[in-house]
């Protein structure tokens, strides 16, 4: 039997089935084992999202996002710049297609290499930002920072979503654009 939380194996004592790892119990109850000196500054930093990130379990959202990716996990500048990076990939390649269905071909393929490198490289790129922000954090507040690594939002905000809709949206019209000419 799997963990519903993190999906590790449950192990069961003589009235319960609980998960060593995240403390979860059956009844949707949760064993309280956190402690300060336990957790890693990035467990406390990323919360829930701690083992998704470091398992890669977000690949279905690297995929569908690319670049996106790193603006719903709070790096815009980043998300933007690699979002123009791989237009300009992508039209470069597109310019020296043919046309017709090799076209359509090599758009495929240049789509699957770049969301490819987006769905291998997005969390390990993520986490040596995550931990530029905690060094950052550590210097400012010495006394307090696991505190306010705890309490601190790091992106996955609803103005971040409502803006990748937005770009998807201008993505999707620039290709039609293209496609029509």
């Amino acid at each position: 039997m799997k963990c519903p939380k993190c999906g590790m194996p449950l192990m069961k004592d003589s009235d319960h089935h609980f998960c060593p790892y995240c403390g979860h119990l059956d009844e949707d109850r949760q064993i309280k084992m956190k402690t300060e000196d336990k957790e890693t500054d990035m467990e406390l930093f990323l919360g829930d999202d701690y083992l998704k990130i470091i398992n890669n379990d977000t690949w279905l959202s690297c995929l569908l996002l690319g670049p996106l990716y790193f603006c719903y996990r709070g790096f815009l500048l980043l998300g933007f710049l690699l979002m123009v990076l791989e237009w300009f990939i992508w039209y470069l390649v597109l310019r020296l297609a043919a046309g017709g269905i090799v076209l359509l071909l090599v758009f495929l393929v240049m789509f699957l290499f770049t969301r490819g490198f987006f769905m291998t490289f997005s969390n390990m790129i993520c986490l040596h930002f995550y931990k530029k922000r905690i060094e950052k954090i550590k210097k400012k507040y010495p006394d307090s920072y696991r505190e306010k690594l705890e309490n601190m939002d790091y992106g996955n905000d609803t103005v971040t979503i409502i803006l990748i809709c937005f770009i998807s949206a201008c993505i999707i019209g620039f290709f039609l654009y293209i496609y029509s000419i």
